[in-house]
């Protein structure tokens, strides 16, 4: 039997056409290797609701790989996302000290004696600096560039400038290593101000932009093993799934080219549907089928569909309360029938 933590799916031809192996969300042949990612949600939405029969396998595959990157930085955010702000603060403070002493080492011994540039640019570093603080000042007012009058779209100037700009940010501590792995007749103060400033650029980095992705990139596998959950009050109630409509499966019915159909494979796990393997199908506005348990598992982590994002709850909330209105109507109507007659 699947584990309730495992997207579990052991179709005819199994995986990458081996024998029937269990499959956890993502670890499919065609898992998440090579397909990019969709963060653009009227994108997304227009691959899901797209014409001429649905959206395609991979599509669909992708889709679910957007909502599990989502569940995956949610989870992140939730278990270390205090550290983080914290962890940020202090590197902060540190590179602002760093930078008020590296600046009173230029201004004693910028005339000092050495054979590579590091007063230069020590001096081009705070004109970098201060030109990022003040981006969008210099936007606005040098450049003469406002979103909310002149569009969305920026002038050349403005594209340009903000290259530069970034191009001047990245390239200067590549100079500054280059410098330092040359300077052999040097001030050693010079020589400490520019190191310690390229050790702020080695902890800013880590820490606004490797730390995160790795930290994301590990939720996400933990998640698709099923070892991290969300939140219980992100993930659905353990028997939401026994709510959802379980459809017998047909050849007919199940292809991608029956525009009035389901699709011919669940989008968890891209194996292919067949009868050996309970079918449900979601509450969705749109018509969506998974394997049972895959989307049992997929309801540990999120209350939302796979594909549509629409919260499977309040859904399936809706659609009892409709039925049982639609019953209570009926039941009336027979009543005031029988008492005419």
């Amino acid at each position: 039997s699947a584990s309730a933590q495992t997207f579990r799916c052991c179709g005819r031809g199994g995986c990458r056409g081996q024998g029937p192996t269990p499959l956890r969300l993502g670890m499919t042949s065609n898992a998440l290797g090579g397909l990019p990612l969709v963060r653009d949600p009227e994108l997304l939405d227009e691959l899901v609701n797209s014409a001429g029969g649905g959206p395609t396998r991979q599509e669909s595959h992708q889709a679910v790989r957007e909502n599990l990157l989502q569940i995956a930085l949610d989870a992140s955010v939730a278990r270390c996302g205090a550290c983080w702000l914290a962890l940020l603060a202090l590197v902060s403070l540190f590179v602002v000290i760093v930078l008020i002493w590296s600046e009173n080492i230029y201004d004693a011994h910028s005339k000092d004696a050495c054979d590579q540039p590091l007063a230069m640019m020590l001096r081009c570093l705070y004109i970098i600096i201060i030109i990022n603080i003040f981006r969008r000042e210099i936007i606005k007012c040098v450049l003469c560039y406002d979103m909310a009058r002149d569009g969305p779209v920026p002038p050349q100037r403005v594209r340009i400038f903000e290259q530069t700009s970034c191009a001047a940010a990245v390239t200067w501590p590549l100079l500054a290593v280059y410098m330092l792995s040359h300077a052999k007749t040097c001030s050693s103060e010079l020589q400490k101000a520019v190191r310690m400033i390229m050790v702020c650029y080695i902890a800013g980095a880590a820490v606004v932009a490797v730390l995160p992705v790795l930290f994301v990139s590990v939720m996400l596998c933990l998640v698709r093993r099923g070892l991290v959950h969300a939140p219980r009050s992100a993930s659905a109630p353990d028997n939401l799934i026994d709510e959802f409509p379980v459809i017998p499966f047909d050849a007919t019915l199940f292809d991608d080219d029956n525009a009035e159909g389901y699709a011919s494979s669940c989008s968890i796990c891209i194996e292919d549907f067949d009868a050996a393997l309970s079918i449900s199908q979601t509450p969705c506005t749109q018509t969506h089928v998974f394997h049972t348990e895959c989307l049992r598992g997929w309801l540990k982590c999120s209350q939302t569909c796979p594909l549509c994002r629409q919260n499977l709850v309040e859904a399936s909330a809706s659609s009892i309360e409709s039925g049982q209105r639609s019953g209570g109507t009926s039941h009336s109507s027979g009543t005031a029938e029988g008492v005419r007659a």
